[in-house]
């Protein structure tokens, strides 16, 4: 299966990536996100599995708030410049009634993740974007990056923030 990378209709590749339709559409239109084939007869879009990678990366970029001019520019580059993917921040300063630990303070580089974005495989998209924007800022981690959840996440609803993917660094 290797060389295999299955077309995905647009409601397949929406529900994949965590874009809504008219998302992609308007992504379209920009050339962010272009289709690789919209049929000539119907309009129906289809899309590479492979440019999953490509949504989730807009879906990182624009729950920072990016503006899309900077997210087509990251999107356009060969890797992701310039990806304002972190906000820095010293030490933890949260509290909730669960185990904890202590530790020094430090920097983090992190992107903050919804309940949905919680689930395997999507959870490693913002792994790899903070990931990357660690890598074109030229800054390296101290330890193993975590997940760090801060709302009892049982209770919260699949649109609530819970989790910061956080790489602590040096």
């Amino acid at each position: 299966m290797g060389g295999v990378d299955p077309l995905l209709s647009i409601g397949v590749f929406a529900r994949r990536s965590w874009l809504s339709l008219k998302a992609l559409r308007l992504y379209e239109r920009l050339g962010l996100l272009v289709p690789v084939q919209v049929g000539a007869d119907n309009g129906y879009r289809r899309y590479h599995e492979r440019q999953l990678a490509t949504a989730r990366l807009i879906v990182m970029l624009r729950r920072l708030d990016m503006p899309l001019a900077e997210v087509a520019a990251v999107v356009a580059a060969a890797s992701p410049q310039g990806a304002e993917v972190s906000m820095l921040r010293a030490g933890h300063g949260t509290t909730i009634d669960a185990p904890s630990r202590r530790e020094p303070a430090h920097r983090e580089a992190f992107v903050r993740i919804t309940k949905a974005q919680v689930q395997y495989p999507q959870i490693l998209s913002a792994f790899d974007a903070v990931a990357q924007w660690l890598t074109a800022q030229g800054l390296s981690t101290a330890v193993a990056p975590r997940e760090v959840y801060f709302i009892d996440f049982a209770a919260a609803k699949p649109t609530d923030a819970v989790c910061d993917v956080a790489f602590p660094m040096t």
